[in-house]
């Protein structure tokens, strides 16, 4: 690792630990569902860039897409935005970032300027007939699968939490047919990608 590199972790929805100006790049990612205000989250992070440093947040959107097609609403893919949505209601995280637009209305409102928002396709699967594309969706696919097994798993409260939540909400009939559809749609070669 570069002697100019650290990594720290710390709460991103207290105030910042850090000074004013701090910083020359500031890069978050995956952040989807944990941040209560997200006005405060940019406006911090503005506060602790320097000026003309860089502010860089990727996240994916908890919505699925199908190439050439819809997923049937009723399928486990299908309710996957529903239950994180309505759970991301109930705790009071959205899951919404990129479909209300939050990351670039919180930047402008912060103050950063020359924001660039790029959407990405990311393929999850072997089926794309592009090399770039296709290995692409083979390391998106390993990463899916390797996240789900921890992610959904019965014993993370969080999402037992959820799940029960969105189960009282009458959204889906229990928990564990979504981890399972989702496990076997990942491992098909049915062309899935995760989207903004």
């Amino acid at each position: 690792m570069p002697p100019n590199v650290r990594f720290e972790l710390d709460d991103a929805n207290l105030d910042w630990t850090y000074k004013d100006d701090s910083f020359d790049f500031v890069h978050v990612r995956s952040l989807l569902g944990t941040i209560i205000d997200w006005n405060s989250f940019y406006r911090e992070a503005y506060r602790c860039c320097k000026p003309g440093g860089w502010f860089e947040h990727q996240d994916e959107s908890a919505a699925w897409r199908r190439e050439g097609g819809e997923i049937p609403e009723d399928s486990a893919m299908g309710q996957w935005e529903k239950v994180f949505s309505e759970g991301g209601k109930k705790f009071g995280r959205t899951f919404r970032i990129l479909q209300d637009d939050l990351q670039k209305k919180g930047m402008e409102e912060a103050g950063f300027v020359d924001i660039v928002v790029t959407d990405f396709k990311c393929p999850i699967g072997s089926w794309p007939k592009d090399p770039v594309q296709k290995e692409l969706g083979t390391f998106a696919k390993y990463t899916l699968d390797s996240d789900l097994e921890g992610a959904l798993s019965p014993k993370q409260s969080l999402v037992v939490d959820l799940l029960t939540m969105v189960k009282q909400a009458s959204l889906i009939t229990c928990g564990a047919p979504l981890w399972a559809g989702l496990r076997r749609r990942s491992r098909s070669t049915s062309p899935i990608s995760g989207s903004r």
